[in-house]
């Protein structure tokens, strides 16, 4: 398995491994997207999504039969690799907020995120899928 920061070239295989995965979002062009390779196949992709001083970690998606394999964890800690020093939000399920911490994100009070962030949780909310919001301080 590789794991890696997707070129511009390869960005139709993130469109298909998401297609995969049953996850509706696109990438775009400003996007950095890590994948996990096996072969030619992507098995797990995630974006890291510029927005004003701060990016956005969203499309953690790992094709179902490579779950559970560390191949998420390793996914995140290309990403921390890459965060470094900016600030990194992420709307994660609950039930992964102890994933998320292995990366240094913590859980915070919506009030302190992003306008932005907060609709999307409130949209989500509504929706009764049970988010939250997390942070990663730049350092």
């Amino acid at each position: 398995m590789l794991i890696k920061v997707v070129e511009s070239n390869e960005v139709n295989l993130v469109s298909v491994h998401y297609q995969k995965a049953g996850y509706s979002k696109q990438v775009n062009p400003e996007d950095t997207v890590i994948a996990a390779f096996q072969g030619n196949e992507i098995i797990g992709a995630v974006r890291l999504c510029p927005q004003d001083d701060y990016l956005v970690l969203r499309g953690m998606q790992v094709i179902k039969e490579y779950q559970r394999q560390k191949i998420g964890t390793a996914l995140l800690h290309k990403c921390a690799e890459i965060i470094q020093s900016t600030a990194c939000y992420c709307l994660p399920y609950k039930h992964l907020v102890n994933f998320y911490q292995k990366a240094q994100f913590d859980e915070i009070d919506s009030k302190y995120a992003p306008i932005h962030l907060q609709e999307r949780l409130n949209n989500y909310s509504s929706l009764r899928l049970n988010l939250t919001i997390m942070c990663r301080n730049a350092s």
